[in-house]
């Protein structure tokens, strides 16, 4: 392990530090440790970082580009701008993926590109460059790496920031990062540099008042429609990609909490989800799950040995979780009654995922909207509420949730979080429609084994039971 990578494990939340047995599955850190001692072990530290250093010169030259091409356009041919409009849009989505400086940066706190100069440079500007902060994105990154991993670990998190708290990226709610600096105790209490922030604010405020420069007075919109547009899309599309690769129980890193996707063998309607989540979020699906298990490693080389590294999985371990997630688990047999889709299907997941990326974008932005986990069954299928019983939907849910516990559990937990109220609040809603609706496919007798493996449900359910209840004695 890199000293860099040593300094990001250590990294602790509210004064605790991570333990091994606490984030890491077994099974997962044999795959980690083949990561990087097997396939990846020629990749040095300085490898990366040369790599690293080409990402920020790759990403500041496209932005170059794009500002040259809009001008260019705008001058010689403004009459024809809605027709120009949308192509040097889609161009920009993709140049805009030329690196993750901001997501590389917080598995780099030292030495990132080689040079502390550099590294201060990448830290000043990234924030104008993305709209997201490298200070409030590392704390939150190190809560999804060693602390909540799948996603529904994070009902009963203590750590777990909700993005209306705390925002991702700050374009829609810019005043949030002044009171983010001016919260003194609560920096201090996550350990959070208010010099960096202060040299965020300045930086990203400067921005925004040059975007409102440029909207009233230059009759001009390349920043809020060709950078910031973007920008949007492309968070939309890691936030997805995020969301459906730690669509698992797991707190720790394993491959419940990490699934593996490559979207040319996923099937159905499923491929063109991952399709889009990776034609926008530069492999966003396809390379979250493998890139925990080797956190430094440039998610370029994840893209370009993604097959490989694939087929390795799945041929070496168990409970491999590939090209599924949660709702398949839990809704399987419903969406097995659907029809085959026609070809027009294709084009309407295709267009309803594209839109769901400007939704996921607004949410880790901090809008107060349902999570996207929420919509796990459309992601799969678009059709499936307007073809399945919704009976049936809710008694699969609700032995899903007995299973977890859930109602127990939250009379146990002291503080109970805004996620877990928000599924409390579910359980009226689920009961009513089960007392009015009758179900029509009964859910099977080996259900609750298809949610999880045995070893994650001991660990992530029938333990922390055992300890809230004798805490509450």
């Amino acid at each position: 392990m890199a000293a860099d990578e040593v300094d990001y494990h250590s990294a602790s939340l509210k004064g605790s530090l991570h333990s091994q047995d606490n984030i890491w599955d077994a099974k997962y850190l044999e795959f980690s440790k083949w990561m990087r001692k097997v396939y990846f072990k020629e990749i040095t530290p300085e490898k990366m970082q040369e790599i690293n250093r080409n990402g920020f010169f790759k990403l500041s030259g496209s932005l170059i580009l794009q500002f040259s091409l809009y001008w260019v356009l705008y001058y010689t041919i403004p009459e024809y701008f809605w027709f120009w409009a949308l192509p040097l849009f889609l161009l920009n989505c993709f140049l805009v993926q030329s690196g993750e400086i901001v997501h590389t940066r917080t598995h780099w706190p030292k030495q990132m590109t080689g040079s502390d100069q550099m590294d201060t440079l990448v830290d000043s500007v990234a924030i104008i460059i993305t709209g997201t902060s490298k200070e409030s994105l590392r704390r939150r990154h190190i809560a999804a790496h060693y602390s909540d991993v799948g996603n529904f670990s994070r009902l009963f998190s203590d750590v777990w920031v909700p993005f209306s708290q705390f925002p991702s990226t700050f374009y829609i709610y810019p005043h949030k990062l002044l009171l983010l600096f001016l919260d003194v105790e609560y920096c201090r209490s996550e350990n959070l540099s208010r010099q960096q922030i202060l040299i965020e604010m300045i930086g990203f405020y400067s921005y925004l008042t040059l975007t409102v420069y440029e909207l009233l007075f230059c009759n001009s919109c390349f920043i809020v429609m060709f950078h910031f547009g973007p920008d949007l899309v492309y968070h939309g599309a890691q936030a997805i990609g995020a969301m459906l690769a730690h669509s698992g129980i797991d707190k720790r890193n394993s491959f419940d909490s990490n699934g593996f996707f490559d979207w040319r063998e996923a099937k159905g309607l499923f491929s063109v989800t991952l399709f889009v989540v990776d034609l926008f979020g530069n492999g966003g699906v396809s390379n979250h799950g493998i890139h925990h298990s080797h956190s430094q490693l440039p998610l370029t080389l994840i893209n370009k040995n993604l097959r490989e590294i694939n087929a390795y999985a799945l041929k070496n371990f168990k409970d491999i979780r590939y090209n599924r997630i949660l709702a398949h688990n839990l809704y399987g047999d419903l969406h097995a009654t659907l029809p085959e889709p026609k070809w027009y299907d294709y084009v309407i997941q295709f267009c309803f995922i594209f839109c769901l990326l400007f939704y996921s974008a607004c949410l880790i932005m901090g809008v107060p909207l349902p999570p996207t986990i929420t919509m796990e069954n459309a992601l799969i299928d678009y059709r499936f509420h307007f073809y399945i019983n919704k009976a049936d939907i809710w008694a699969r849910w609700r032995r899903f949730a007995d299973h977890l516990n859930i109602v127990e559990r939250r009379k146990l937990i002291a503080k109970p979080n805004q996620y877990l109220d928000l599924v409390a609040s579910w359980f009226p809603k689920c009961d009513q429609i089960l007392k009015t609706y009758p179900t029509k496919v009964p859910i099977s007798a080996d259900f609750e084994s298809k949610i999880m493996p045995r070893d994650v449900y001991e660990f992530n359910i029938l333990r922390p039971m055992e300890e809230l209840r004798k805490k509450k004695q």
